[in-house]
């Protein structure tokens, strides 16, 4: 059986390069479009999307001098998928999301929630209310 290399771009609808945070329970796949020196908005997609989801979001802010950061989940995306499900727990995402946003250097960013990422972002929102901007909570549970 051949296996083929997924076109990620899905025919240039998704035209963002994937950068990786190595965690301790595997790799996370996150884009990071706009200056680095731009106000950060931090992405996070719900249960069963990925990044993709927030595509026709990333340009316009992008367009309006913000940084865009879209997140996978690990099990979504680009990210690892290991076979361990204590890892896909919601404590263990709020960990690793906690882990990336930690090296991304933020100062102060806004936060985006959507679905099953309510209780992932909200956590680091709770434990870093001197670093949310603002914050938008979508569709969720939290």
């Amino acid at each position: 059986m051949m296996v083929s290399e997924v076109d990620w771009t899905f025919d240039g609808r998704w035209p963002y390069e994937a950068r990786f945070f190595d965690s301790a329970d595997g790799r996370l796949a996150y884009v990071d479009e706009g200056g680095t020196d731009a106000e950060p908005v931090v992405l996070l997609h719900g249960n069963p999307t990925w990044g993709y989801l927030y595509r026709r979001v990333i340009p316009p802010l992008v367009a309006s001098g913000r940084r865009a950061i879209a997140v996978d989940h690990l099990g979504f995306g680009r990210s690892d998928k290991p076979n361990r499900a204590e890892l896909y727990r919601v404590p263990a995402h709020a960990t690793r999301l906690e882990e990336l946003l930690e090296s991304l250097e933020l100062q102060s960013a806004t936060l985006v929630v959507h679905d099953w990422s309510g209780p992932i972002g909200l956590r680091w929102a709770v434990r870093h209310p001197e670093r949310v901007a603002r914050l938008l909570i979508l569709n969720t549970f939290a």
